[in-house]
């Protein structure tokens, strides 16, 4: 049995019981909970109990859904979810409707204990697999907090390097540095990802090819135990100045891709054995895991944008202006995010979210978005939102993402660029600091124009 507690701005607050598991909400008359609202659709979406999950789904509504879990503000719409899961007393709006859900049934909002219970790993149990055989229980810990960590930075591959580099000299504490090397996905050369000292400074070292590719050829970890004379042809080992070091092949289902390289330079007495190499095969293959979804990721995140880039080229043909007007904002929000030292995911999805500004109202052909670039639909449909809450939908400044406050100012701006003078557009942006415009992102506006006679707005493509 569902319940929903409906309330409305002037109206007073309703609720409404619901014997089977489906609810069909809409303006239309068919519907179990008629919602009239020139914004909600005839059939806007539906709420359904799925065992122990409550799941609202969109089905193509013009103005979308806003569901708020938590007090984040979270977007629905029929083409880019399915399905979205909802917790109990999540709050689901629907134009200018809230519906809070409640569920009569006690099972639901166990099943997230549940599944967490069924998923935790424990040390001993990838010891007694022999995933980490021999393994001092410790160090198990350990590499469990790595994984742990690692997967918290997805998306990011420069967190990724800074999250092994802490763990990995924690594991092999006579380590001196480390290197993660991967193959070029097009032209087959190494290039590489992470190379970095125990001190922190990598600026200075060298990383020697030799060791990673004989690794990666033959499929074998190494153990160099005197570097300079086992490899005595190899000058970029004489120049990198290693002693003593281990590497380790990393592979996908498609082969080796990479090398994960640790190893001693400028001590006497320190040396890396067995033991060190036998943790290092024990761990090469959690690290290759969490390095390939980091490029899985890129890899999606670059077809995602090329299949915009070349969507807006097709959508020119009938929408030159509109087009246009899309590209000035990308430029603009993404100079915008790099004053502001977004990171490259978050950049990326400035970059998504102002393309889909080509497409106003019915958005681009349905496609997949990676989990980073997820919130983009959400974000164009928002770029008409002000922090004081007068824009369309009524969200609020903690509703308010920063990828939409800067999406927001920069379709003001362009959109203002031709109609209005330079001093009068300042002027105006400067009275609505802070109740409409986030500071942050007017003072990373002004920094790009303070030394440029361009006018606001007109930014070089990066």
């Amino acid at each position: 049995m569902l319940r929903l507690t409906i309330s409305r701005p002037g109206h007073d607050i309703t609720e409404a019981t619901f014997v089977g598991d489906v609810v069909t909400i809409g303006r239309a008359a068919d519907n179990q909970l008629q919602l009239e609202d020139d914004a909600v659709s005839s059939h806007h979406g539906r709420l359904e109990q799925r065992g122990r999950q409550l799941v609202y789904t969109d089905l193509g509504s013009t103005n979308g859904t806003i569901l708020y879990h938590e007090g984040r503000a979270l977007a629905i719409t029929g083409r880019q979810v399915r399905g979205q899961l909802v917790a109990e007393h999540d709050r689901i709006r629907i134009g200018a409707f809230s519906l809070q859900v409640e569920s009569s049934d006690p099972r639901i909002g166990q099943h997230e204990t549940q599944v967490l219970e069924t998923q935790s790993l424990r040390t001993e149990a990838l010891i007694g697999s022999g995933m980490l055989a021999g393994v001092d229980p410790r160090k198990g810990e350990r590499i469990l907090a790595m994984i742990a960590d690692g997967h918290a930075t997805l998306g990011s591959m420069t967190r990724l390097c800074a999250c092994l580099k802490d763990h990995l000299f924690r594991l092999f504490p006579k380590a001196t540095h480390l290197s993660i090397v991967q193959r070029d996905q097009h032209g087959g050369s190494l290039v590489v990802v992470a190379h970095q000292s125990r001190k922190g400074d990598a600026s200075e070292v060298r990383i020697s090819h030799t060791i990673v590719q004989r690794a990666m050829r033959d499929e074998v970890a190494l153990l160099l135990v005197d570097a300079g004379k086992e490899l005595q042809n190899a000058h970029s080992v004489v120049l990198s100045q290693i002693e003593t070091a281990i590497c380790a092949p990393l592979r996908n289902s498609a082969g080796t891709f990479g090398a994960l390289q640790l190893d001693v330079r400028g001590t006497r007495g320190q040396t890396l054995d067995g033991a060190d190499l036998a943790l290092l095969v024990g761990i090469a293959d959690f690290v290759a895991v969490l390095v390939d979804n980091q490029r899985q990721l890129q890899g999606a995140h670059n077809g995602v944008l090329a299949a915009l880039d070349s969507l807006m080229r097709e959508r020119e043909v009938t929408n030159r202006e509109g087009v246009t007007r899309a590209r000035r904002i990308r430029t603009l929000a993404v100079s915008i995010g790099r004053a502001l030292r977004l990171s490259s995911r978050e950049l990326e999805l400035l970059n998504a979210s102002a393309s889909l500004l080509a497409w106003p109202r019915s958005g681009p052909p349905s496609m997949y978005y990676p989990d980073a670039l997820h919130d983009a639909p959400f974000i164009a449909s928002c770029c008409d939102e002000r922090l004081d809450g007068s824009g369309p939908h009524g969200l609020i400044a903690d509703d308010i993402t920063l990828p939409t406050r800067i999406i927001g100012l920069a379709c003001h701006v362009v959109d203002q660029a031709g109609h209005t003078s330079q001093a009068q557009l300042w002027e105006q942006l400067e009275a609505d600091r802070e109740t409409v415009w986030d500071p942050r992102c007017l003072d990373a506006l002004r920094s790009l124009f303070a030394e440029s006679e361009r006018p606001v707005g007109e930014v070089e493509a990066a």
